[in-house]
């Protein structure tokens, strides 16, 4: 019994010290059905969508389609490869993985902003100047979470933007801020008193 009991503990200081996520029953859950749950979630928005408006869920039940299709559709093939001279004088063929392939973030990253640019086409007689100006402003920061989703060393890819991406970033804080600024004008409700007096 307590050589099962140090065995436990053995495992866990591994799994603390390396990663113990896979250790946690419901991560390990989560994770095996991941694609599952993005798919769904697809589903879900584009089921949402059809209560606002037709033109709306028909452009989210297309974009969740494209969506699905593209995660479950197979890696890009390797095609071909060079030969590398090592520092031991050894040439060895390197074949070279494709440039962009279709992953989980890279269909979630295309959703959101097909999905933003579908609400700012079905509704672009209710849009102010200011949201157009801030859903603009966050294109570049989404073409370069786009373009790091699509690779398959994307946390190490310098990106579209790798010597102004601090530039990046100021855009994107200034859109959200003028999404945020026109969250209270839609939402502000006049309080009894006033709307009385009016009547």
């Amino acid at each position: 019994m307590v050589g099962q009991v140090n065995e436990v503990h053995a495992a866990l200081q591994i799994a603390w010290s390396e990663n113990h996520r896979p250790f946690v029953t419901l991560y390990r859950f989560l994770d095996s059905y991941e694609t599952e749950f993005i798919a769904w979630a697809f589903i879900a928005v584009a089921l949402l969508s059809w209560n606002l408006t037709r033109r709306l869920g028909m452009a989210a039940s297309s974009l969740a389609l494209i969506a699905i299709v593209t995660m479950y559709w197979g890696p890009s093939p390797v095609t071909h490869g060079d030969w590398v001279t090592y520092a031991d004088d050894t040439r060895r063929l390197v074949f070279d993985l494709p440039t962009v392939h279709n992953t989980p973030a890279l269909a979630i990253t295309l959703f959101i902003g097909g999905m933003l640019g579908s609400a700012l086409l079905v509704f672009r007689r209710q849009v102010r100047s200011v949201e157009a100006f801030g859903c603009l402003l966050l294109l570049p920061l989404m073409l370069d979470f786009g373009e790091r989703a699509g690779r398959f060393w994307y946390p190490l890819d310098a990106g579209f933007f790798p010597y102004w991406y601090w530039m990046v970033c100021v855009l994107a804080g200034i859109g959200l801020a003028c999404l945020f600024w026109s969250i209270p004008k839609r939402i502000y409700v006049e309080p009894r008193e006033v709307q009385l007096l009016a009547s």
